[in-house]
């Protein structure tokens, strides 16, 4: 399989990026909407001001000045409070040093960060304050005060309000769908049972040195007696010599070979080959299905038997029985056949497929491993094990020591990013999405109190008051998720080709559409609280 040097550098961090970025930017729609709502509202308490304004002259360019002028100084105010917001967040992640953050400790602020944080919330204030200006009534402004300051003019469209509630259920479904799904793959992941035995485990990669030069004979003693020492030193329970892991961290260290029914290898099949002996599966605790292990017997005779997973038995004898049957292997020292003699389960590694496999009990002698089985509560280190080999051979040395939890904590990096980073995302939009849908639910019951006032004088009930407020709320609610549904619909025909979402959750798709009408329920609730809790009499004197 050709892979690209750059495919191989960066791998799915592209999409990854740009799927973080598809969330901050729903996001950020979300709050540019809740801001269009503020400042609506906040345009329409000061209207009494810019009545009295407009009475001393001013235009309606003036006003607009005006209010462009309030809005750029609470923007500019943002910006430093985000600015210094994120750089006590980018500090906090380099302290804490994330390891599964990758490149955290190279996170920091470049001008583009600044330069576009200051361009997004200029477009913001100019965009609310345009919106604003459109809602404006001028001539009735003017008029306020030679009226004694009674009546309206600036008074959001029902039409608009719908807009906004409308694009905030939208954005917001949306990116609770999106995160729901990504939270609840990554940390199925990251939870996943991997079929191996990760904990207390230690891979040693030796350096032999010059003793490769030395002759077969010599380096089978060296290693058999290394293998001895290991296994006799208190913090050891058992040790493997071995060549080729699951668990490395690229397919590029894994030794690749051929099976094949013929000696031609007309009909071979590709796996990936480990060199073990005796105690290697029982170490990782391999899940043998059929047949058997091997025994010292097999691997001290170099026995033509070979133990074969479930992968690559479903390759070689699909439906067949395989226990038995013979393989010729391309890299065999001779030309006889090895009988299968068992059948491990795959192991389920993260956002790995489990490739076809082939355990033979063979010694590596060129670039020989250990897999060391070490007691509870106990490590082990390069010096230590370094000394103990010295024993035996000192041109033996530790090349590399992988911890094997380690090792598959480093397979769940992106995943634990990925949960982290979909979790704080749908948070915030839960928490911005219940502010913007409250603060339009508010503005709009109060431009009813005195016709629901009414209602209420003339026998309406509180609950009845609250269910119409509902139906009213949720043709709109409904509007907006028939919106989501559809920008969904394509995310969906991006996500599936990429490794984030592999397969839709019920629960992923109907928890956010289930939230939503719940936040839209409690807001309209509270919205309308202060006038179905208090006698109808209260609400037509604030009213007037």
């Amino acid at each position: 399989m050709l892979t690209s040097f750059r495919e191989k550098i960066i791998g799915d961090s592209y999409q990854q990026t740009l799927l973080l970025f598809t969330g901050v930017f729903l996001l950020l729609m979300i709050a540019v909407a809740n801001t269009m709502n503020l400042i609506l509202a906040r345009a329409a308490n000061r209207q009494r001001i810019m009545a009295i304004q407009a009475a001393l002259g001013a235009q309606k360019s003036d006003l607009f000045r005006s209010i462009l002028i309030e809005m750029s100084l609470l923007m500019s105010a943002t910006v430093v409070f985000s600015l210094v917001f994120s750089y006590a967040g980018i500090d906090l992640i380099k302290q804490l040093k994330l390891d599964w953050l990758p490149r955290a400790n190279e996170l920091s602020f470049n001008w583009l960060s600044i330069v576009f944080s200051t361009l997004v919330s200029g477009l913001i204030a100019l965009v609310t304050t345009i919106l604003v200006n459109r809602q404006l009534d001028y001539r009735k402004l003017s008029q306020m005060m030679q009226s004694g300051g009674k009546g309206t003019a600036l008074q959001v469209s029902k039409k608009v309000r719908n807009i906004l509630i409308l694009s905030q259920v939208a954005l917001a479904t949306t990116m609770l769908c999106v995160g729901v799904q990504v939270f609840h793959q990554s940390i199925s992941n990251i939870i996943q049972p991997s079929g191996l035995a990760t904990d207390n485990v230690y891979q040693v990669k030796v350096d032999i040195g010059i003793t490769r030069l030395a002759s077969t004979k010599v380096l089978e003693d060296n290693l058999r007696a290394t293998r001895k020492l290991f296994t006799e030193n208190p913090k050891i329970s058992s040790a493997s010599i071995a060549m080729g892991f699951p668990l490395s961290a690229s397919t590029d260290e894994y030794f690749f070979s051929y099976l094949s029914e013929d000696a031609e290898f007309q009909k071979q099949q590709q796996g990936v080959v480990s060199l073990i002996d005796e105690n290697y599966l029982d170490i990782l605790q391999f899940e043998l299905i059929k047949g058997r292990n091997f025994t010292s017997s097999d691997y001290d005779n170099v026995k033509n038997v070979i133990i074969i997973n479930q992968a690559f038995a479903d390759k070689l004898a699909p439906g067949d029985e395989v226990i038995s049957k013979r393989y010729y292997w391309l890299n065999a020292p001779g030309n006889s056949p090895y009988e299968v003699i068992g059948v491990v389960r795959d192991s389920t590694l993260p956002n790995t497929e489990e490739l076809p496999r082939v355990f033979i009990p063979y010694m590596a002698f060129d670039f020989p491993e250990f897999l060391l089985e070490v007691l509870p509560k106990q490590s082990l280190s390069a010096i230590e094990l370094n000394q103990m080999m010295a024993k035996v051979n000192k041109e033996f040395k530790v090349s590399k020591l992988i911890d094997i939890k380690n090792a598959h904590d480093r397979l769940v990096h992106h995943d634990k990013f990925l949960a982290s980073a979909a979790a704080v995302l749908t948070l915030l939009t839960i928490f911005l999405a219940s502010v913007g849908v409250y603060g339009i639910l508010t503005y709009s019951i109060q431009l009813r109190r005195s016709e629901l006032g009414i209602r209420m004088a003339i026998g309406a009930t509180p609950a009845t008051i609250y269910i119409e407020i509902i139906r009213e709320s949720f043709i709109t609610v409904l509007a907006g998720l028939a919106a989501a549904g559809v920008i969904l619909a394509g995310l969906w025909l991006w996500l599936e080709n990429t490794s984030f979402v592999d397969e839709l959750s019920v629960w992923g798709a109907l928890f956010p559409v289930l939230l939503i009408i719940i936040l839209t329920a409690l807001a309209s609730l509270f919205s309308v609280w202060q006038i179905i809790s208090k006698p109808a009499i209260h609400s037509l004197q604030n009213a007037q």
